[in-house]
């Protein structure tokens, strides 16, 4: 295993992560925003 696919796995981790962030903060304010009116 190169480091060239490692760089790759993780580059593919941090993405997958920061969408998966995103969307958590989203769907939190969405049901903040639901639940206060």
């Amino acid at each position: 295993m190169n480091s060239t696919t490692f760089q790759r796995i993780l580059k593919v981790l941090a993405i997958a992560g920061l969408v998966a962030s995103i969307d958590y903060i989203v769907t939190t304010i969405i049901i903040l925003a639901t639940t206060r009116i």
